[in-house]
């Protein structure tokens, strides 16, 4: 069987395909995955990877969705609206470039399921192309809804050129966060064990050592930090000062200068894949990204997850974490001593974290959904 997996160019939003694409591997199959712009790091997942988008740059796409007519030239009833309305124009540029190489891709290579994980549109798109399942990989706890369609509106131009008239509906969703993480009275799918992948690279020449003291991780993401997540741990630096604990920064591969004067007891880690670095600490503090919160929950440490109301779509574990009790959810100038202390020292957050971890072993792991992948293709 071969299997095409579409991600739009976020590493955030690939990461969580990697796992079911290499059950698949694993078991015999072929797989494809369609990416664009982080190709050294879609590549560091031991995935074949095809550029679908070409000189793909997502600074450029999103600075022109801020002035397009669409947005511009509308009246919207509530903010509300405006902000579901920016999203879905989001969504459905972040799509565009990688349309006319996919249908390329599946013309040529013709695969038999199509994997997308839930931003990723052109997908669908794909699949309806090619007139074969698709399956779509949820992320974080916010719901589909009327997205695809929707997003097809905006790309309907697209879609004839290719003889797609619409879209189909998936033939399986698969949610992120275990039953007891979704604050939402019904799933919009099926429930997979999460196995958190937060990159693969040389870990030197040995794993990171834990400290005398209890150690806290601080991390904004998977890729290199745009300016405003550095200034979202600003008070969480300031606060570390007063904690007897250790603090490692993992920011990546930046110059942590950005950061400015750092308190002794904060040290830069530099590049340390996420689940790695968890092995050695006792807590989390992060932005709010899918894989770093089951990232936590796999390595038993309770998360302190900052959501910044400017920044919405890096809050969708936010809920999920409150609901189930396995973190704290605050504002990030609102990060103090007393909260940071609250991960090494509230026993109701290790527990709630235990809990939800050993949940997530009574699921079925991405080798268990193999054969189910395979019996969609009959």
């Amino acid at each position: 069987m071969r299997v095409l997996f579409c991600s739009t160019a976020a590493i955030g939003r690939l990461f969580p395909l990697v796992p079911l694409a290499w059950a698949l591997r694993a078991a015999g199959h072929e797989v494809l995955v369609t990416f664009g712009q982080h190709l050294d790091a879609a590549a560091a997942t031991g995935l074949h990877v095809i550029d679908a988008a070409p000189g793909y740059d997502g600074s450029a796409v999103f600075g022109a969705i801020r002035s397009n007519p669409a947005l511009t030239e509308r009246e919207f009833a509530t903010p509300e609206e405006r902000q579901h309305a920016g999203f879905v124009l989001m969504v459905a540029e972040a799509n565009r470039p990688f349309v006319d190489r996919t249908v390329e891709l599946v013309d040529q290579w013709r695969p038999d399921l199509v994997v997308y994980e839930q931003t990723a549109t052109y997908g669908l798109i794909a699949a309806a192309r090619r007139g074969v399942p698709a399956v779509q990989r949820n992320l974080g706890t916010f719901r589909t809804d009327g997205l695809h369609d929707q997003t097809g509106a905006h790309l309907a131009d697209e879609m004839r050129r290719h003889g797609v008239e619409h879209l189909p509906r998936p033939a399986l969703v698969l949610e992120y966060v275990p039953p007891s993480m979704l604050p939402f009275p019904e799933p919009e799918g099926e429930f997979v064990r999460d196995l958190p992948f937060t990159s693969a690279g040389v870990l030197g020449d040995r794993l990171p050592e834990p400290q005398g003291r209890p150690r806290i991780a601080l991390t904004t993401g998977t890729v290199k930090p745009p300016a405003h997540r550095h200034h979202a741990l600003s008070a969480t630096l300031a606060a570390a000062a007063e904690v007897d604990a250790d603090f490692a920064l993992a920011l990546g591969d930046i110059d942590y200068s950005v950061c400015g004067p750092l308190p002794a007891n904060v040290t830069p880690v530099g590049w340390t894949p996420l689940d790695v670095l968890l092995t050695t600490c006792s807590g989390l503090v992060h932005h709010g990204g899918g894989g770093s919160t089951m990232a936590a929950i796999v390595a038993g440490v309770p998360q302190l997850l900052l959501l910044d109301p400017r920044f919405p779509s890096t809050g969708t574990m936010a809920a999920a974490v409150e609901v189930s009790g396995v973190g704290l959810v605050t504002a990030p100038d609102d990060v103090d001593a007393a909260a940071l202390t609250a991960l090494l020292a509230d026993e109701g957050l290790r527990k709630a974290t235990a809990d939800v971890r050993a949940e997530l072993d009574t699921l079925p792991t991405p080798a268990d959904l193999v054969p189910r992948l395979v019996d969609l293709t009959h």
